[in-house]
């Protein structure tokens, strides 16, 4: 496993969103909304892949901005984040599964399988990878995702242990990345400390070894370095990255 931190790219303030980075894994996250995303993306793009090549930044996986997988305008933004993955030498994009109604869901199911399916053609390096929640209304549940031969993201916060063990069970060789944190009481994307072991475990048990994010709420992100560096000690692989 290759362990990374999430980095989410701030389009006013560029340098200071990838400062202290030099030669740390990150999964770069491009900004959440998509009118950001537009209205700074020929700025930023340029502006972050001359901060990664200057500063070593490691750029493992990127996480695409919020964009809709049915969006009539998909294939402007999404085949331009995955030429842009090629560029900076990430493995991985992330995307996010929107909600539907019921009614509607299995019909806009198609339109987004679609636009995946020609994405990935797109690209012989990247996995297009699509993130996993819970939420039955997402136009893509996990076990869809794998069930439909695609890229699945594990988010270990976005389901129960229970779930997240089964997937891994059933379906690892479909899990293209690993985003890995806690749920608890106090919320989601809380740091590890108990069953994301357990999901490193089963993974390793299956001879998984692919690329892994850590993923906490702001507040704990003064440990995600510290915690990168023990569990690439004890589940990193051993060849060099």
């Amino acid at each position: 496993m290759r362990f990374a931190i999430r980095r989410e790219v701030d389009p006013i303030d560029i340098a200071g969103s990838l400062a202290g980075l030099s030669g740390v894994p990150i999964e770069l996250t491009l900004p959440y909304k998509i009118e950001d995303y537009r209205a700074h993306r020929k700025r930023l793009l340029g502006v972050v892949a001359d901060i990664v090549e200057q500063e070593g930044i490691l750029v493992q996986s990127i996480h695409a901005t919020q964009g809709r997988l049915t969006d009539p305008c998909f294939w402007d933004w999404a085949f331009e984040t995955v030429k842009y993955a090629e560029e900076l030498s990430a493995k991985v994009v992330v995307f996010h599964p929107e909600v539907f109604a019921q009614n509607v869901r299995l019909d806009k199911q198609i339109l987004a399988l679609q636009n995946i399916k020609r994405l990935q053609r797109e690209t012989d390096t990247v996995k297009v990878g699509i993130e996993a929640f819970g939420n039955k209304k997402r136009v893509l549940t996990p076990e869809e995702i794998c069930q439909k031969g695609r890229w699945l993201v594990l988010d270990t916060s976005h389901l129960f242990p229970e779930r997240s063990l089964q997937i891994v069970g059933q379906w690892h060789k479909q899990i293209c990345e690993v985003h890995l944190s806690e749920g608890n009481d106090k919320g989601q994307h809380q740091p590890v400390q108990g069953y994301g072991y357990q999901i490193l475990d089963a993974l390793k048990a299956k001879g998984w070894d692919g690329p892994v994010t850590l993923e906490y709420m702001f507040e704990f992100h003064w440990q995600l370095l510290e915690d990168r560096a023990r569990l690439e000690e004890k589940y990193g692989s051993k060849e060099a990255h």
